[in-house]
């Protein structure tokens, strides 16, 4: 069944009433000129008092999100009815037109910036992935990983609920950040015996491997801990690798489990019952290419350059991100006013 549509115009507003309470707005970009929209969308021009482009800025300020709640009715949050009445008869802070078209150039600058940095990210990041794979990925495997390792990976502590949340620092997959490395800062707690912290205790350089997960694309990957903080464990749906130093350089074979080859290795041996499982053994069994140690880190030397320029952005993004959240605050409530030429 065909949806009834309609041509959407450069310029406007757009308001999509079924999500709008997840902030489901946006302003049409000239480039979207010729496309249509379904009548689930509301459209609004500007006005001689009200430039569109202020008003999807001022959409995006957290006052605006709990108006869409405010003005949203039901029982369950995908299916809530938007009242787009009500939500028009809220007020809004409204500075004269000039001074909204110098908030939006300011904040349409630094968004660009954000994208920009957000852009040389992705660009680093697969360089990195490629330098892996130039210096690691293409070897032949010599080994396997349980020939590195000192003892068998061991398998994390499980908790009842009622020992969550205090103690010792617990790790599992959620203190697990996007570059693969453990957040103790998104760690849970929970209460632990001295003798189960000598056995499932964290040291640095430690691997943790997804031992279960809901998907095969999850299961078998690596988190690497860095520095802690504080005595920490780990999570029964985690599985510790502890290397061996006189052989192998953990971060070597941190990078190392993320290649396509022991992706492949994983997902060949995985249980895929109710949830994607691995055993111990098919981590021991996975085979891997390992130099000596000095060309081991000669290698690591070379990523951990990659790693820094990475990072370096990555604390530029941030910078960038808490200044946008500070100019949305201060100039889209006029707590901070914006001069223009006409004042």
């Amino acid at each position: 069944m065909t949806k009834t549509l309609r041509s959407i115009v450069p310029g406007s507003f757009l308001v999509a009433r079924m999500q709008v309470v997840h902030g489901a707005t946006a302003f049409v970009e000239e480039r979207f000129s010729g496309a249509a929209i379904s009548k689930s969308y509301s459209s609004f021009l500007g006005t001689e008092a009200c430039d569109a482009r202020y008003f999807a800025w001022l959409a995006r300020h957290p006052f605006m999100y709990d108006y869409f709640m405010d003005s949203s009715h039901g029982v369950a949050i995908e299916k809530m009815t938007f009242d787009q009445v009500r939500w028009l008869s809220l007020r809004v802070p409204l500075p004269p037109r000039g001074e909204q078209a110098r908030i939006v150039e300011v904040l349409d600058t630094l968004e660009a910036q954000l994208k920009m940095a957000e852009r040389i990210i992705d660009k680093l990041t697969l360089q990195s992935q490629g330098l892996v794979d130039s210096l690691i990925g293409q070897r032949l495997a010599d080994r396997t990983l349980g020939r590195t390792l000192v003892g068998l990976p061991g398998n994390g502590i499980y908790k009842p609920a009622q020992l969550i949340g205090r103690g010792t620092l617990l790790v599992g997959q959620t203190a697990i950040t996007a570059d693969r490395t453990v957040d103790v800062s998104l760690a849970r707690r929970a209460v632990v015996s001295s003798s189960e912290l000598g056995r499932f205790g964290l040291e640095p350089n430690d691997v943790l491997v997804s031992r279960v997960f809901a998907t095969l694309e999850g299961v078998g990957q690596p988190g690497l801990v860095k520095d802690l903080t504080e005595p920490a464990v780990y999570e029964s749906n985690m599985m510790r690798l502890r290397f061996d130093p006189a052989m192998a350089d953990p971060y070597f074979v941190f990078r190392t489990l993320q290649l396509p080859s022991a992706r492949q290795h994983i997902a060949r041996h995985a249980n895929l019952s109710n949830q994607a499982s691995i055993s111990q053994g098919v981590m021991t069994g996975l085979p891997l290419w390992l130099p000596s140690p000095s060309e081991q880190r000669v290698i690591t030397d070379r990523l951990h350059v990659a790693d820094v320029r990475i990072e370096t952005e990555k604390a530029e993004l941030r910078k960038l991100l808490l200044l946008r959240q500070g100019l949305i605050s201060d100039l889209l409530t006029g707590r901070v006013r914006v001069p223009t030429e006409a004042s």
